[in-house]
């Protein structure tokens, strides 16, 4: 799998979850703090049992990067799955 840059990252995450982007733009940049913006979002959606928010949130797999494409030709899936 190709690596995921930081640019790729945000864009395929603000894509995901547009209700994140005002909180990643004050982030100053910084990844470690960007990554929290994320982890609080899923820790609350976890916490208050909004499964659809996990699942559905997240645009068609189809519309993300190929960048998520294994060496093996596979696509590696970089949404989250909730079993229910």
């Amino acid at each position: 799998m190709k690596k995921l840059d930081r640019s790729l990252f945000l864009t395929e995450l603000k894509t995901a979850f547009p209700q994140l982007r005002s909180d990643l733009n004050q982030e100053h940049g910084l990844l470690h703090l960007e990554t929290d913006v994320f982890t609080r979002f899923v820790q609350t959606l976890i916490d208050t049992g909004d499964k659809d928010t996990l699942v559905t949130g997240a645009p068609d797999r189809r519309q993300l990067s190929s960048e998520w494409d294994r060496e093996d030709g596979q696509r590696a899936d970089p949404c989250l799955s909730w079993s229910t």
